[in-house]
């Protein structure tokens, strides 16, 4: 049942990802990504000690000690996670978007597998790997036909895998710190502490001027899109190891055509589209089917 219910959540994840980022490019065409990553990560940790008071106001529990190791664990939270965002803009800027995110969809389910075996002792199962692999080719197979229009280079190649490198080890110390049992929420906030350091050292003199439906935008993506999405993301890991993200994180594709055919009027796709997106779902429903079991 555990393992149901946290694939449910994974893919209420990925879908309300896929969303996010549909109205996130909506304001990139008016912010430059790096005041947006700024602006909607000091939003997603208000987000997530809000949170936290309430819980804290409506109920006591009984919280684990932050002792050294969970403090120690909590700073690679925070440092990896601004490494991610920041080699992520890096990425995006020198070989654009599309090469970043199939960089970034081959690499990061590597990295997690081999970050989680060493310092989790997770061992990915055959199953669990043969839906990635399946998964993995349908993303293959999706982004064939962006093959001739990639830009790459060595500054932006090294970028683009470096950011899914952080991406990972923030996500091994998520799960770390979950079996800690420390609350979701603390580390949604925890996670973005560092980017709102950064943020209040650079936003005072860069602050932008936007339209009153964009800043809407700006605070429902930290708001929703991070910190929401983070929380459920969280609690799903509480049951799963960290190992069956990959599957998932595969499968981003299938999400993203979704959104983009119901919320952008006039996308089309090929063949190779609906090739891709086929394969993508074999390998998730095998995934989801052994959760049946």
């Amino acid at each position: 049942m555990h393992k149901r219910w946290a694939y449910f959540l994974l893919t209420v994840f990925i879908l309300g990802a896929a969303i996010k980022e549909v109205y996130a490019k909506l304001v990139l065409n008016v912010l430059d990504p790096f005041p947006f990553t700024l602006i909607t990560s000091v939003v997603a940790q208000i987000t997530a000690l809000g949170v936290v008071g309430a819980r804290a106001l409506a109920w006591r529990q009984e919280e684990p000690r932050w002792d050294g190791p969970v403090w120690l664990r909590v700073t690679l939270l925070c440092l990896a996670t601004f490494g991610a965002l920041l080699f992520n803009n890096i990425a995006t800027d020198l070989i654009g978007p599309v090469s970043y995110k199939i960089i970034d969809g081959i690499s990061y389910p590597v990295f997690l597998v081999i970050l989680a075996f060493f310092f989790l002792g997770e061992v990915i199962s055959r199953r669990t790997l043969l839906a990635a692999l399946i998964a993995l080719a349908g993303f293959g197979v999706y982004y064939a036909d962006q093959v001739p229009y990639l830009r790459v280079n060595l500054p932006g190649l090294m970028a683009a895998v470096i950011s899914p490198f952080f991406f990972a080890i923030s996500m091994v110390q998520i799960k770390w710190l979950l079996t800690r049992k420390i609350a979701p929420e603390k580390i949604v906030a925890a996670r973005f502490s560092a980017i709102t350091l950064a943020a209040l050292f650079w936003l005072p003199g860069h602050f932008p001027r936007l339209a009153g439906e964009t800043w809407l935008l700006v605070v429902l993506i930290g708001s929703v899109g991070l910190a929401g999405l983070f929380l459920i993301l969280f609690e799903a890991l509480k049951h799963i190891p960290a190992t069956h993200m990959t599957v998932f994180s595969a499968s981003t594709p299938l999400f993203s055509a979704i959104t983009a055919y119901l919320l952008i009027p006039g996308t089309v796709y090929q063949l190779n589209h609906y090739l891709g997106l086929g394969i993508i779902v074999v390998g998730l429903a095998s995934k989801v089917v052994e959760a049946e079991k």
